[in-house]
């Protein structure tokens, strides 16, 4: 073999080897998890198709709920809003004036203005409210008189809605009214009512309302106290933060879920592994977690309430459903994928507020 032809050999040896090496599999990169951002969007279509199927549903908490749930997209909002105010349920109505007024829909201005004349007290409050934020001039006297309402939930209709009607010049009027007896009201809903004027004249600007709200946070009634804590974290109130983090760990479910949303308002993910754990709670896992609470604390406060919900089936499904549902309005507040991921999972829940829930909780985190 002449000298040429071995390297024309030696090339196409070289050329042979530099085909096979290029046809080799090469490894394949892994495919990145979806981001946060990227679960969110992912569901916010079928969020969506949840809160127009609820706003037609037959069950009018779940209309109301719905006008809450898109306010988020206003442009959503709008049709909504305007159909619900021909509806027959006056807490349909009262949470369309209240969307109306919150996202200065002008447009249902005129409609809000007419509907100071409504049959229910709490919407004739709810239309002075919207019309007032619409730009249109309506007689505001009609919500001090709602303070002195013999219906206590008419009451705390006016005081919320005084509250958001950034007025500071209602803080005198609230804070005569907080100081007369509430006749006809068992305790835990006086010291409610109490707690929604102190947030109202709170949120106009009087920061020493706080007290009696961070005061509430340890009251002997745990609704009293489960208000306290979603208060403290709608207003951000940093100076709670250690005492929201102590209740991480307390009773009942409800509680430590609010401790978490109102920590996760304030930037602290520290309740994150609480809000996880609810997402998936059912209703065999509130019994095992009553009975067990009961056996470890027979004399606490909450004793009898857990003896109550052993004995009642029927409630440890609806508490289940309460505390997922309330799972994704905390999970909604808190930063990463595994949170996004289980809030966009609640979509498929068995229990229709709970999918509304995570729906209003997917819109909002994905602003």
């Amino acid at each position: 073999m002449n000298p040429p032809r071995i390297l024309s050999l030696l090339a196409l040896l070289m050329c042979l080897g530099c085909v096979v090496t290029a046809g080799a599999q090469q490894p394949v990169a892994p495919t990145p998890p979806p981001t946060a951002r990227e679960l969110l969007q992912g569901g916010e279509a079928k969020a969506i198709s949840i809160i127009v199927n609820a706003s037609r549903s037959d069950r009018a908490q779940l209309r109301a709920n719905a006008l809450e749930a898109i306010m988020p997209r206003p442009k959503r909002a709008l049709p909504m809003a305007q159909l619900a105010l021909e509806d027959e349920n006056p807490a349909v109505r009262f949470a369309a004036l209240v969307t109306v007024g919150q996202l200065q829909l002008h447009s249902l201005g005129r409609k809000a203005q007419r509907m100071v004349s409504d049959e229910d007290a709490s919407v004739r409050a709810a239309a002075v409210y919207a019309a007032t934020r619409c730009g249109i001039n309506v007689n505001m006297n009609e919500l001090p008189l709602m303070l002195r309402h013999k219906d206590i939930s008419v009451r705390a209709n006016a005081v919320m809605l005084l509250g958001m009607m950034e007025d500071r010049t209602a803080v005198p009027m609230l804070r005569e009214m907080v100081q007369q007896p509430i006749r006809r009201a068992s305790p835990v809903r006086q010291a409610i009512l109490r707690l929604q004027y102190a947030e109202a004249m709170t949120k106009l600007g009087e920061d020493t309302e706080l007290e009696p709200i961070r005061a509430a946070m340890f009251s002997q009634e745990y609704e009293v106290r489960v208000l306290a804590v979603q208060m403290i974290g709608e207003l951000e109130d940093q100076s709670m933060a250690r005492a929201l983090r102590n209740l991480l760990d307390d009773e009942p479910v409800e509680l430590k879920l609010a401790a978490a949303q109102s920590l996760a308002r304030m930037g602290d993910s520290s309740g994150k592994p609480a809000a996880l754990a609810a997402a998936i709670l059912d209703a065999p896992t509130i019994e095992a977690q009553a009975r067990a609470f009961v056996k470890k604390n027979p004399r606490s406060e909450f004793a009898p309430v857990y003896r109550a919900l052993l004995a009642d089936p029927e409630r440890q499904q609806r508490v289940a459903a309460l505390a997922r549902g309330q799972s994704a309005f905390a999970l909604a507040e808190m930063d990463g994928a595994d949170a996004a991921a289980a809030l966009v999972g609640l979509l498929n829940d068995e229990e229709p507020i709970v999918r509304l829930s995570a729906a209003a909780g997917i819109l909002k985190a994905a602003r």
